[in-house]
């Protein structure tokens, strides 16, 4: 990784990224060679990105075939715009963020209680509120369910999670940061904010 400085190995960072980002991209070779990217609602569920879609077409021939995929997601946190500054130059605009790429091989999930578990965690996820009749193999419900719909799971091989809250600035350049993003106050400033003290502090 070029800068060795924004990996992160902390477990936490990488759960919190699959926990909060709530589209992934999976990255598969279509039949005619060409890369392409899937968006996809996805969970982090057993050390493996899990997430559904059509039993046919492109996506699930690679993914049956065992391929190897990638998959992206990231969490957008403030801009770091000239205005918020004060300064002319636009060569200091800044994104701050947190990514995962994952590096693994496809797989549908044939067996029913692994792909049952695995719909469950993504309803955990995106239905925290719950309100829904729990999933049961002996319901018609799932009968119906896996008629046309595929449970699928990449297999990490590597994954690298990076960090960027300005650990390349200097200590007073964070400083600087921290007070224009608290100024400013939005939810996601504030949120950054304490992110960047968190990663780097300020002298």
């Amino acid at each position: 990784m070029r800068r060795s400085q924004f990996r992160s190995t902390d477990p936490g960072d990488l759960r919190e990224i699959m926990d909060r980002c709530e589209v992934g991209q999976l990255g598969i070779v279509a039949a005619d060679g060409i890369p392409i990217p899937v968006p996809v609602n996805f969970v982090w569920h057993e050390g493996r990105v899990v997430f559904h879609g059509a039993a046919a077409g492109e996506k699930y021939r690679v993914m049956a075939e065992g391929a190897r995929v990638s998959f992206s997601a990231a969490l957008h946190y403030s801009l770091l715009a000239p205005s918020l500054l004060a300064d002319v130059s636009a060569c200091g605009t800044t994104q701050f963020y947190k990514s995962a790429l994952v590096r693994g091989r496809g797989e549908v999930l044939a067996d029913p209680l692994q792909a049952l578990a695995g719909l469950e965690s993504l309803m955990r996820k995106y239905v925290p509120e719950g309100g829904y009749e729990p999933l049961s193999l002996a319901s018609d419900q799932w009968g119906r369910l896996l008629r046309g719909t595929a449970v699928f799971a990449i297999q990490p091989l590597q994954v690298d999670v990076k960090v960027y809250m300005g650990q390349s600035m200097t200590p007073e350049r964070r400083a600087v940061v921290i007070a224009a993003l608290q100024r400013r106050g939005a939810d996601l400033d504030l949120d950054t904010a304490r992110e960047i003290a968190r990663y780097a502090p300020p002298v």
